[in-house]
């Protein structure tokens, strides 16, 4: 077969990732954040660049699961060429952090201009769950600990997808584009349980969104076609969905209080939600922060009561508040 790389890709990627912090990284999770049409083949704990790196060409071609499918080798130093590949306006910012004297980085200083608190779970963004499992994996659960990370591997590799894409945002201070992976409010600093619910609601697939919707009232026909789980699964889907409300209302308890004080003075609980901008995240996003909050209690932020199973199937459905 034609060989895609050679022996001078292969000494210089091996100079390059020999000091990398994703040295131990899982080549699987190196090659799905890439987004490549293709998957490496050899499964195991022990699949990171390390356990290829530290051989020299002719060795490499020797080693088990590669002497006879040399492809694998081209597809190992492809992805992690592309790792390592910045483009050119991203390695001019990455540049104006290397050269900070200040002891503490762009990323951090961004963070606290914006007033995003370095607290936020991560869980909390809307990252893809590829770039999120590869965060957990390197032990990143917070915003600031995904600057952090991030500050630490940009003097060699980036990850590409919406990885690199929230890691720009931030670098740059594009409130909009901050506002696509974080529960962000452009023009306004800090993040926020609305755009936070929103998001969560923005990310369900289409059956998913359709079904919450008819449930809540919307009969349109579109809806009405998409919306083909059942009332089953719309009552697994709704518990589900209110556990992760929950957890935003106790991350964001000071916002919840006021929101929850407007209600109970007669406010209109989907009014909360016009900043979203969407209809259909309205009217969800309402509905599961209305049930969250039992519409009509006081909410205290040192006690949030967990979601708790209803009474009975259609009791879970249609039970009235």
């Amino acid at each position: 077969m034609i060989r895609k790389y050679g022996k001078e890709d292969w000494e210089e990627i091996r100079r390059r990732f020999f000091n990398s912090l994703l040295v131990d990284t899982s080549i699987s999770n190196l090659i799905q954040n890439l987004e490549l049409s293709e998957s490496w083949p050899i499964e195991g704990a022990g699949e990171v660049p390390a356990k290829y790196i530290d051989f020299n060409w002719e060795e490499v071609n020797e080693l088990p699961g590669i002497y006879d499918h040399p492809e694998r080798l081209d597809l190992l130093i492809g992805a992690l060429k592309e790792t390592i590949a910045f483009d050119d306006p991203f390695g001019d910012m990455i540049a104006t952090v290397e050269s900070s004297t200040e002891q503490d980085n762009l990323l951090e200083r961004n963070l606290r201009a914006l007033g995003i608190p370095a607290d936020c779970p991560l869980s909390f963004s809307a990252l893809s769950e590829p770039t999120l499992s590869f965060c957990e994996g390197e032990g990143v659960t917070t915003v600031g600990e995904f600057a952090s990370f991030s500050e630490r591997m940009a003097q060699s590799i980036l990850v590409g997808g919406d990885f690199q894409g929230a890691l720009n945002a931030l670098l740059t201070k594009n409130e909009y584009e901050i506002a696509r992976y974080l529960p962000y409010r452009p023009h306004e600093q800090g993040l926020h349980l609305i755009e936070a619910i929103g998001s969560l609601v923005a990310q369900l697939d289409p059956k998913k969104q359709c079904s919450l919707l008819k449930r809540y009232g919307n009969k349109g026909s579109a809806v009405a076609a998409k919306a083909s789980l059942d009332r089953k699964q719309v009552a697994e889907l709704e518990e589900k969905m209110e556990k992760e409300v929950w957890q935003r209302t106790r991350y964001f308890a000071a916002e919840t209080k006021e929101i929850s004080a407007k209600i109970n003075a007669g406010g209109d609980l989907k009014r909360c939600f016009v900043l979203l901008n969407d209809e259909d995240l309205e009217l969800i996003g309402s509905n599961l922060l209305g049930r969250v909050l039992k519409v009509g209690s006081q909410f205290d932020e040192d006690s949030v009561p967990a979601p708790t199973p209803r009474r009975g199937f259609f009791a879970r459905l249609f039970m009235r508040r």
